[in-house]
């Protein structure tokens, strides 16, 4: 894990007693989404660190004066101890900045900043970042008790709320999963029909059409990076025939954002949603590239359950219904099975799944290599955004245990699993000498990025050892 400082407002403008109404009431809003959709891709594309840094802040202040410029260095660093990264800019910065101007609307016509314009855009940018993109600081609550927990008390709760957003999302491999997922619906499922309902939506005759429309505004910006041809990163897309519907299902309308997102970020859902926003008939600002890379296949998975008509079955008569049929038959399985089938079965080896004529508490998967045995348990489910956005550490610590860290979810279940070989083994006929001369390897796998924080595998762990007494 790196750890980067960012400076706040007050850090920069020590003396500063702006107001984020004063600073943008004469700036309309969509030249503050070019500003951001800008960094995004300049963030996502070709982030070199402090080089990048050091660019996107004197184009951002290129109309104030050198000595300013310093000064603003110099804030910003005088505070700060010698080692590790300065960044200004931070792509869950940029998202806190899109969600406040998208909830605070302006239309207006617009030509280029004014020197004080600009110097007030960079002003409510951290300010914005500070109010809203940062843990509430309460200066008078004492730091936690050094004991176990210390550390997920002292960093998820600011690192919960913009982990996902600093990682840049590469799409090849969640291509494949997007594929796989459409597979399953077409060819293993009785769901065809609102595959193909879906495709004739977007005017395509095959899935991998769809996906490769996607990939192909995706690779845009990549040749644009690699071959050098734009000075800047691409954070606009140009008409292009075949895409209509696929942009019109991106394209995200701040009236309806504003509404249902006003009160509530919701870890970002509406733009996550909807990360395109359409300037006029020729021009398509990408507020966020990596959420664009999720159409692959997290996003996927919502705009097919909005469009297709699936929706419409009532065993999926709410979203978190068909994401859990999407976990069991779809993840578990017939993905990990189709990969485990390929990677682990072997002559010797013995690699047995958690089919129906299997006794309850059966692992997800089994796998046994000599004495090596590998029990599976696969959790495709969410973090929850409200715990996300909570800053709070008993909320984030009762997410992952609701998830995956309970007696009757992922560890517990693992635990159960541990007894069970003391007496019994899994396989019939056991064609090992006894459990004594086994090694175990419990194995949890996730989907969710969020239980990948620095100090989850640490704090299941622990939770894991006490269980198991």
């Amino acid at each position: 894990m790196q750890v980067v400082l960012t400076p706040y407002y007050q850090d920069l403008f020590p003396d500063g007693k702006d107001t984020l109404e004063e600073l943008l009431e004469d700036i309309p809003t969509v030249p503050l989404l070019s500003f951001i959709a800008y960094l995004d891709a300049e963030l996502y594309s070709r982030d070199d660190g402090n080089e990048t840094q050091l660019m996107l802040l004197n184009f951002m202040l290129h109309k104030q004066p050198a000595e300013f410029r310093a000064a603003i260095m110099n804030n910003a660093f005088s505070k700060a101890s010698n080692s590790g990264e300065r960044r200004f800019f931070t792509r869950h910065y940029n998202l806190s900045f899109l969600h406040y101007i998208l909830t605070h609307f302006k239309e207006g016509d617009f030509e280029d900043y004014t020197v004080e314009q600009e110097l007030a855009v960079f002003k409510a940018y951290f300010l914005i970042a500070e109010q809203f993109g940062q843990q509430p600081r309460d200066e008078g609550v004492p730091l936690p008790s050094h004991d176990a927990d210390f550390f997920g008390k002292m960093i998820w709760p600011t690192m919960a709320d913009n982990y996902e957003s600093n990682f840049s999302v590469y799409p090849y491999h969640i291509f494949l999963r997007g594929m796989v997922f459409f597979n399953y619906l077409q060819c293993h499922s009785n769901y065809s029909g609102y595959v193909n309902a879906f495709l004739q939506r977007h005017q395509k005759k095959t899935s991998l059409n769809y996906m490769s429309d996607i990939s192909q505004i995706l690779r845009a910006n990549y040749e644009a990076n690699q071959e050098g041809t734009t000075e800047f990163a691409p954070f606009s897309l140009g008409p292009a025939p075949g895409f209509e519907t696929i942009y019109e299902q991106f394209t995200l309308d701040p009236v309806a954002y504003a509404q249902q997102y006003g009160n509530n970020k919701a870890n970002y859902a509406g733009i996550k949603s909807r990360p395109l926003y359409k300037v006029h008939d020729k021009n398509w600002l990408v507020l966020n590239w990596s959420f664009l890379s999720n159409k692959l296949y997290e996003g996927l998975i919502f705009d097919f359950y909005q469009n297709s008509g699936i929706a419409a079955e009532a065993a999926f008569n709410s979203f978190p219904k068909f994401k859990q049929f999407i976990g069991q038959h779809i993840t578990e399985k017939y993905l990990f099975r189709q990969l485990a089938d390929n990677a682990w079965k072997r002559k010797y080896n013995v690699l047995l799944f958690d089919d129906e004529e299997r006794t309850d508490g059966f692992p997800d998967g089994y796998y046994r290599k000599g004495n090596n045995v590998f029990l599976f348990e696969i959790k495709d489910a969410y973090f929850p955004s409200a715990a996300v956005n909570s800053y709070a550490y008993e909320q984030i610590k009762a997410a992952i245990d609701e998830k995956i860290n309970n007696p009757k979810k992922g560890s517990g279940q693992l635990i159960k699993q541990l007894q069970h070989l003391k007496s019994q083994a899994y396989e019939s006929p056991q064609r090992y000498k006894s459990p004594a001369h086994l090694t175990i390897y419990p194995i949890i796998i996730y989907t969710d990025l969020h239980f990948n924080m620095p100090g989850v595998n640490e704090y299941v762990n622990r939770t894991f050892q006490n269980m198991l007494g």
